[in-house]
């Protein structure tokens, strides 16, 4: 018997969202974007209908401000953190969100960028989302995140 692929979806939401997908089958590899709101969740949609129990997703944890009310006030990282929260539940499948501190500390562009997951996009978010797999494949696919990300990324991790 075959083990199942798992597909994880990482999300950094907003007006402009980034996304990355990872596969426990190509471990060192990852795909990146930046999309929408409505192309962000109709992402996850597509990545459910063709992986189902297999897919786990996480996503930035969004909390409104101050600074956030100063700034231009989106709601856009709430909607779609609130979908996912209910959609992930309805589809019976793990859903996990996680501090920008966290994924900003750990996952630094160096280290990005040792592994080459580090993509030039016009705003970034598809790094934000590459930091938050990262910390995710630290916590949650230890195994695979020591023999095949931790080898590439220990210089940079080792640098004074």
């Amino acid at each position: 018997m075959t083990e199942s692929t798992t597909i994880v979806c990482s999300i950094d939401p907003g007006k402009m969202s980034g996304v990355a997908a990872w596969r426990s089958d190509a471990p060192a590899c990852m795909v990146a974007d930046e999309l929408d709101p409505l192309e962000t969740v109709l992402f996850v949609i597509d990545l459910y209908r063709v992986h189902r129990s297999d897919l786990e997703v996480v996503s930035e944890k969004f909390t409104i401000s101050e600074r956030t009310i100063k700034t231009a006030l989106s709601l856009d990282a709430l909607d779609i953190n609130g979908w996912l929260t209910m959609q992930c539940q309805l589809w019976g499948i793990s859903y996990e969100q996680q501090t920008p501190t966290q994924a900003k500390k750990f996952a630094t562009d160096d280290k990005l960028k040792a592994i080459d997951w580090f993509e030039r996009t016009k705003d970034g978010h598809a790094n934000d989302a590459a930091r938050h797999l990262v910390v995710y494949l630290y916590r949650r696919h230890r195994t695979l995140f020591n023999e095949h990300i931790l080898p590439p990324m220990a210089k940079e991790i080792l640098k004074p």
